[in-house]
C-alpha cells in the first residue's frame, strides 16, 4: 500500500469502476475527448470551435430575448442558460448541416476509437 492509502481504495472498487477510474486518471479520457473535439466539422472549423461558437450565439440570443439575465446572479444565470441549451440534449446546438449529437455518437461508435479504448483497458486488466 502506498502512503496515502490509494491501493486500499482501488482494491475495494469493482473491476469496471477501477478500470474507468484508471482510464480517467491516466488522461486517456481527456485525450479521447480532445481527439473527438479537434475533428473538423465544417471546413477548417473543429467541433470544439463549432460548439463554442454555437453556445456563444445561443446565449447572445437568450440575453437579447431576456435582458434581465444580465442582472441576475451569475450562478443562477448560468444554470438557466445551461438548462435551456441542453434540455433536449445537443439539439439546440445543431445547424441545418451539422448534427452535434450524431457527430459525437458516431465518433464514440467508430471502430478505431472503440479498439483504441479496448486496447488500453485490456492492457490495464493485464497489469492488475
Amino acid at each position: 500500500m502506498n502512503s496515502n492509502g490509494n491501493d486500499l481504495k482501488e482494491e475495494s472498487l469493482d473491476p469496471a469502476k477501477y478500470l474507468a477510474e484508471t482510464f480517467k486518471k491516466e488522461g486517456h479520457l481527456d485525450s479521447l475527448k480532445n481527439e473527438i473535439l479537434s475533428q473538423n466539422v465544417e471546413g477548417d472549423i473543429s467541433l470544439d470551435e463549432f460548439i463554442k461558437s454555437r453556445v456563444r450565439d445561443l446565449v447572445r440570443d437568450r440575453v437579447n430575448e431576456d435582458e434581465s439575465l444580465i442582472f441576475k446572479n451569475r450562478g443562477t444565470t448560468t444554470a438557466l442558460l445551461e438548462g435551456q441549451l441542453f434540455k433536449d440534449g445537443f439539439k439546440s446546438l445543431n445547424t441545418s448541416n451539422i448534427d452535434v449529437e450524431k457527430l459525437l455518437s458516431d465518433s464514440l461508435d467508430d471502430a478505431t476509437t472503440r479498439q483504441k479504448i479496448r486496447t488500453i483497458l485490456e492492457a490495464k486488466t493485464n497489469d492488475s
